[in-house]
């Protein structure tokens, strides 16, 4: 009872939030698949209702993507629920909602005040389900996509956990081996290089912070650990055929492409708080902004040697700009520089946002016996300046979570539309069917065989 008097205001305000979450996916959704759910369609149904599946079908690729999870999940969908798309879309929320438990549990080996706790908690709840990540969280890729970030978030949780004492938990060397590899198979897709180049670089790092004081006592942990995240790769890529095509560079273009990344990155995390509603100009110097403010707060984090405390701030910065590089080496080339104005990837810049909260709630509020040992930022100016920053990113994101709840029902019209193409698909226009996303014939060939077994709409 004391506990739940404790953390009454994030209870409520976490409550709150979730209310809201299901009533926006209510309000966005309706019961059609779209994108690469086609492709799925047309992958397992005839083998569920004849053949019957096998692990190869299972394990199967979509080029260097691999993401056994999300056919797991769409398998038990078709098998249990009939094939719902909007199961998947509320179960995705229960996930989130236990990677914001998760994150507000850790939060707790840091800040000791209750109060500050229980408003951080609720600032950690509003980042998890922003609502700029729209594209994934009302659509089907909600479950697979919470389940990929929750994983990510609690493998660095763990893996920071570890790091700040060897001594006490080298007991769980090999289990958090296996967690790496775990989480590589089952949901690493095309983001495992940024989960696992970030893990690594934490273990180098503690390994060379730590060489005076550790030797070579733990050397055989931090060997398991890197041969986990080398053997996770190895049996990724295990059937997967590479091509050689590769992002090539012409003389005198790589200059260009820099330039066009680093405008890339920043308009990703203007985008990523703010939303869609401002111009490509207004995201630049927002996104600027915050990329400052995060700057400062990695100042703050090595100069205060957080770091001695806990990885877990520093390894979600290293993990959203990796995953912004290879987003970029993919995309750019096909799209320009409109590949950074795209909802899909806001769900990796928010773990940036992430890592600024952790880094101001420990600055606001050292656990230790004693004070933080920076210059810079101290007393008077240190915490209403970081508080500030902290309260426009939320004043941003909130402004862009109503914007977005304004904009539902005209996605739930979009989706209802598409229901009536599907029932009438024998009168429906190429040009109708690219409202689908999806290649004409797969959509076609998908919306026979949810007619013959009776899925989705189809059920009655």
């Amino acid at each position: 009872m004391k506990k739940y008097f404790d953390n009454r205001i994030f209870i409520f305000g976490f409550i709150g939030i979730i209310g809201l979450q299901f009533i926006y996916i209510s309000k966005a959704t309706a019961n059609i698949p779209l994108m690469d759910y086609w492709k799925y369609i047309n992958m397992f149904v005839n083998k569920m209702n004849e053949s019957g599946l096998s692990f190869s079908d299972i394990w199967q690729n979509d080029g260097i993507h691999r993401s056994p999870l999300q056919f797991i999940y769409f398998i038990i969908n078709v098998r249990i629920f009939n094939y719902n798309v909007r199961v998947e879309e509320f179960a995705g929320i229960i996930v989130m909602a236990g990677t914001v438990l998760i994150l507000y549990k850790y939060l707790g080996r840091f800040v000791d005040d209750i109060f500050k706790k229980n408003i951080y908690g609720i600032i950690i709840a509003i980042i998890i389900f922003n609502l700029n990540q729209f594209e994934m969280i009302n659509e089907e890729f909600a479950l697979s996509f919470s389940s990929r970030m929750q994983l990510f978030l609690i493998s660095f949780i763990a893996t920071s956990i570890y790091l700040s004492s060897i001594d006490k938990y080298k007991k769980y060397t090999f289990e958090l081996g296996i967690l790496y590899i775990l989480t590589v198979e089952l949901v690493g897709g095309g983001y495992f290089p940024a989960y696992i180049s970030t893990i690594m670089f934490a273990l180098i790092m503690n390994y060379i912070l730590k060489y005076k004081e550790q030797k070579n006592n733990y050397l055989f942990c931090y060997l398991w650990l890197s041969l986990s995240l080398i053997i996770s790769v190895i049996i990724y890529f295990h059937g997967i055929s590479i091509n050689s095509q590769a992002t090539t560079f012409s003389e005198g273009t790589i200059w260009k492409y820099l330039i066009n990344f680093i405008i890339g990155m920043i308009i990703m995390l203007g985008v990523s708080i703010s939303g869609f509603s401002f111009s490509y100009n207004t995201l630049f110097i927002i996104g600027l902004f915050i990329f400052t403010i995060y700057l400062l707060s990695l100042f703050i984090y090595f100069k205060n040697k957080i770091y001695e405390k806990t990885y877990f701030p520093l390894m979600c910065y290293g993990y959203t700009f990796v995953v912004i590089g290879l987003v970029c080496l993919g995309r750019f080339n096909m799209y320009g520089i409109d590949f950074a104005y795209t909802s899909r990837y806001v769900c990796e810049t928010n773990v940036s946002l992430l890592a600024c909260v952790y880094i101001i709630s420990i600055n606001h509020n050292y656990k230790a016996g004693k004070e933080l040992n920076g210059t810079f930022f101290r007393g008077k100016i240190k915490n209403p300046f970081l508080k500030s920053a902290l309260i426009i990113f939320l004043i941003m994101l909130l402004h862009a979570d109503f914007l977005e709840f304004q904009t539902a029902p005209f996605r739930k019209n979009y989706n209802e539309r598409l229901i009536e193409y599907a029932k009438n698909i024998d009168n429906v226009t190429s040009e109708e069917i690219a409202l689908f996303q999806c290649d004409e014939e797969q959509v076609r060939s998908g919306i026979e065989k949810m007619r013959r077994y009776k899925l989705g709409v189809f059920k009655y």
